[in-house]
């Protein structure tokens, strides 16, 4: 199983990269914790390490993330690849302020924050706009198995060429849905898992005609 390079770039070697932007974002609201930047210093390294290694092989035009919370992980993907659009489905409305000031901080493409239950909503935008290709996709919503479950079949049903899910190390029915989804949809396989707490998976999807190893 392959992890990130030691000596690759983690988000503190972006240019650019704003601490008090992140700040901001992460005292938006005070609910919650468990975004991409409110981790040990070597927890965020190895994390934006492993996903910024996983960007660079999709090279998205379009992203899309369920688990919004403070957009932190958006924040990341607009410094690793600035003209990709991001459609985020987060079930806190308050997550609305991240993104705002996200969008008013960074300017276009702008973020786009769906907010409710991403069982609902994005099956909505699957429906909606079927025509629209997703290039890479972030599940860190629900920790739960059904929440878990559906946001990767939607993932496989928009034919999502790669897909990060977190915390398949720390929470057990996230690994449970990760197991559940890899045997079922055999075209897609694990090519990479983080060494982290808190555990990055990385599926891809296989080329037609590719078949399983």
């Amino acid at each position: 199983m392959l992890h990130a390079d030691l000596q690759a770039p983690s988000v503190f070697d972006l240019p650019g990269f704003a601490p008090e932007l992140v700040q901001a974002l992460t005292d938006a609201f005070e609910q919650g914790e468990g975004s991409t930047f409110q981790n040990s210093r070597a927890g965020i390294v190895e994390q934006t390490r492993f996903l910024l290694a996983a960007l660079r092989a999709a090279a998205p035009r379009r992203v899309l993330e369920t688990g919004t919370h403070k957009a932190h992980f958006c924040y990341l993907v607009r410094l690793a690849c600035p003209d990709a659009r991001i459609d985020t489905f987060g079930l806190d409305p308050e997550s609305q302020r991240c993104v705002d000031l996200l969008n008013a901080r960074l300017g276009p493409p702008l973020v786009t924050f769906h907010p409710g239950d991403s069982k609902a909503t994005l099956a909505a935008f699957e429906a909606r706009e079927p025509e629209e290709t997703i290039d890479f996709a972030w599940v860190d919503g629900g920790h739960d198995l059904a929440t878990c479950s559906r946001d990767l079949e939607h993932c496989a049903r928009l034919r999502v060429p790669h897909v990060c899910v977190d915390d398949v190390r720390g929470e057990p029915q996230v690994a449970r849905a990760l197991q559940a989804f890899l045997a079922t949809h055999r075209e897609y396989e694990q090519v990479a898992f983080s060494r982290d707490q808190r555990g990055i998976a990385h599926l891809r999807r296989r080329a037609a005609g590719e078949g399983a190893t």
